[in-house]
Formats: structure tokens, C-alpha cells, sequence
């Protein structure tokens, strides 16, 4: 057995002055391993640890941290919130020189300048783009705006890419195009997101279903759930493939007065209520969005190193959602020696019953298990 070493781990260092700084740090801690309001949400699980100094030195002035040990993960993202008492101290200028020095060719670190004199320091950490944050000019978007921008260089940087997250816009053309483009319009905008495309976009003589599939396993699906979206067949074959190509999904909850029938394959996952023209619900939908990214990228990589750290048999039967009758009956017909890895809690008794009364042969076990049998 050789030491585990995190597949993931994101280090945020922030000047003690800064008052905002500590603000972000923790709801980057909230949104990336565990909101300590909300356990039963059970988070990413992604190790955030938050760097600040608070003792003093000689001259009264709080010393820069230690360099964060970086070797301790896979990879590491560092954040470094950069503000004018941190701009302005010499020593924590020095630091990001340290900081730079010590950076691997995994790891990445993304500065954010929250005033503008930032902007004119000289350090090898601005060789890329950071984060210009005093840019936003509503203070209260300014937390979900730093959030969603780390959470997107997380999804690039376990993905072993420099291309933005994709995604797949499935709507209903009768009622769902107006919603559709209002996204599409603000979150191509102002988010740093990749090309938004929908089965408009598919070639004309082609099989739709393929050129779907393709697409959704390379992407995010937002489902846009108006009144008329559950009856639209390719709606439904879209969310469909989605699922099988194992890509996240998405719901955006914009029903306005019935749903006759509900598409049974819109569940077990996100789902977020349209609210029209807040600049607020698309930050937060972008929130969603990309943790869900996150989400399917990270756990496969997670489960992956455990199973070299604890000396078991690779596993490439992972979901990052727990199961459902569609996944379950996708895996049944498949070897059994090889159980399914899903994230942590278990499910529970009523629900592990009915979708191993589907496929009883086929074993479903957490990381947590998973460790435990080794």
C-alpha cells in the first residue's frame, strides 16, 4: 500500500486585513468540500485549506504564511486573494515569488486581484490571467463571481485541460427558445464558458441521436423544463443520451403552468428555478452548472487514486451521481466481479432495495466501502 495523496487539493491565502477575503475563502470551502450549514448536501469532498497569518512579527505586522505544501496532493489549485495591505507589505510580495517557485507543472495558481493596483505588481504568477475582481462592480456578486471562476479552473485543471466547460442547451422550441437565449446570451457573455450549442447546431443529414451523444460526452446538458419540454421526443432523447454517455445534467425548472407528464429521466439531478432577468439567478445557475462539472470529473480521478493508494483493482464502473434504475440497468448485464462506485452517503434502505430488485447481481458500494474491503 503505498500514502494516499489527495487527487485534489485547493489552497486559498488571503492577507488577515482583508476582511472580504476571508468572506470568499469560506464559501469556496462551502462550495468545494462541505457547506457546514448544510451537511445533508454532502459535499465535493475536495480538501480546501485556507492560509492566513495571524500572529505578528518584530514589527508588529502579520508575516506571510509558509509556502502551502503542495506535494501533499496530486495536484493543487492555490488562490491568492490580493488586496492593498497585501499589494502594499514587501514581505507578502516576496511570497508570491516563493509561491511561484514552488509551483509543480500540475498545480495551478490563480491570482485575484481585488483592487486595481494589484494589477501592478511584478510577479511570475501574472505570467496567465487572474481573476480581476474589483471589476465587478456589484459588491454582492462578487463572492458567486470568485466562486465560479475557481470552480471552472478546477474543472480544467482535473480534466487535464486548457478548453472551457461546454454545454449542451436542451429546450423545447414551442416555449423554451426565449429562456434559452436569455442563457445563452448572458452565461456565453460574462462566464467564461464555452461555446452553448443545441440540436439547432447538428448537421442537417445526420443521426441525431449520435451527434448528441457525441456532444453530451464532452459537455453539461442544461435542461430547460418548460410546460411543453416532457412531451417533445427529442428533448427526451436528448436527456436520454446525456445520461447513458455518463455526462451531467442539469435542471432548469422554468414549468410556468402544467406538466402533464413528467420525463421520469429528469431526475437524480440538480435543479435550479428560472427567475427572469436577475443577473443574481445566472451566477447561480453558472454556479450549478460548473460544481456539477466538477462533480463528474473529479470523482472518477478520486476514486481512481484511492484504488492505486489502497493496492486495489482499478475500477472503471464509477458514477458520479448515485445510481438510478437507468444507470443500474445499464451495468447489470455487465461483469459482476467488478462493483459500482458511487459517491458517498449510501443510499438508503427503500432505494437500495428497488434497484437491486432490478439488477441483484450487480454490487454498489461508496469510497468509504471501497476502502474498507481493501
Amino acid at each position: 500500500m503505498s500514502a494516499y495523496r489527495p487527487t485534489l487539493a485547493v489552497h486559498v491565502i488571503w492577507h488577515p486585513a482583508c476582511v472580504p477575503a476571508g468572506r470568499y475563502a469560506e464559501a469556496l470551502f462551502a462550495h468545494l468540500f462541505e457547506d457546514p450549514d448544510d451537511l445533508a448536501s454532502h459535499g465535493l469532498r475536495i480538501p480546501v485549506r485556507l492560509w492566513r497569518s495571524t500572529s505578528t512579527g518584530g514589527s508588529g505586522d502579520p508575516p506571510p504564511p509558509a509556502v502551502p505544501p503542495l506535494k501533499d496532493s496530486e495536484r493543487a489549485l492555490v488562490v491568492v486573494l490580493i488586496d492593498a495591505e497585501f499589494a502594499a507589505d514587501p514581505g507578502w510580495r516576496s511570497s508570491l515569488d516563493a509561491l511561484a517557485a514552488a509551483r509543480r507543472e500540475a498545480d495551478l495558481i490563480v491570482p485575484v486581484a481585488m483592487t486595481a493596483s494589484v494589477l501592478d505588481i511584478q510577479s511570475p504568477l501574472f505570467d496567465k490571467q487572474g481573476i480581476r475582481l474589483f471589476a465587478v462592480e456589484d459588491e454582492a456578486l462578487r463572492e458567486s463571481y470568485l466562486v465560479n471562476r475557481v470552480t471552472h479552473a478546477l474543472c480544467r485543471l482535473v480534466a487535464g485541460t486548457e478548453d472551457p466547460v461546454e454545454v449542451f442547451l436542451s429546450h423545447a422550441k414551442c416555449d423554451g427558445v426565449e429562456i434559452a437565449e436569455m442563457v445563452r446570451t448572458y452565461l456565453h457573455k460574462d462566464s467564461g464558458i464555452g461555446e452553448f450549442f443545441d440540436a439547432q447546431n447538428l448537421l442537417e443529414g445526420t443521426k441525431w441521436a449520435d451527434q448528441i451523444r457525441a456532444a453530451a460526452a464532452n459537455s453539461v446538458l442544461l435542461a430547460i423544463r418548460t410546460d411543453e419540454y416532457a412531451t417533445r421526443e427529442w428533448c427526451g432523447i436528448e436527456i436520454i443520451e446525456a445520461k447513458r454517455a455518463g455526462a451531467p445534467v442539469i435542471v432548469l425548472d422554468a414549468l410556468h403552468t402544467l406538466e402533464a407528464r413528467g420525463f421520469p429521466y429528469l431526475g437524480n439531478a440538480p435543479s435550479v428555478r428560472w427567475r427572469k432577468g436577475s443577473r443574481e439567478a445566472m451566477e447561480h445557475l453558472l454556479g450549478v452548472v460548473l460544481r456539477e462539472t466538477l462533480r463528474f470529473r473529479y470523482f472518477p480521478a478520486r476514486v481512481k487514486d484511492l484504488c492505486c493508494a489502497y493496492d486495489l483493482a482499478d475500477h472503471d464502473r464509477v458514477l458520479a451521481r448515485p445510481p438510478e434504475l437507468l444507470t443500474v440497468l445499464r451495468e447489470r448485464d455487465r461483469s459482476a466481479a467488478t462493483p459500482l462506485v458511487y459517491p458517498d452517503p449510501p443510499l438508503g434502505t427503500d432505494e437500495l432495495a428497488l434497484v437491486t430488485e432490478f439488477a441483484p447481481d450487480l454490487r454498489m458500494i461508496t469510497p468509504t466501502a471501497l476502502i474498507a474491503s481493501g
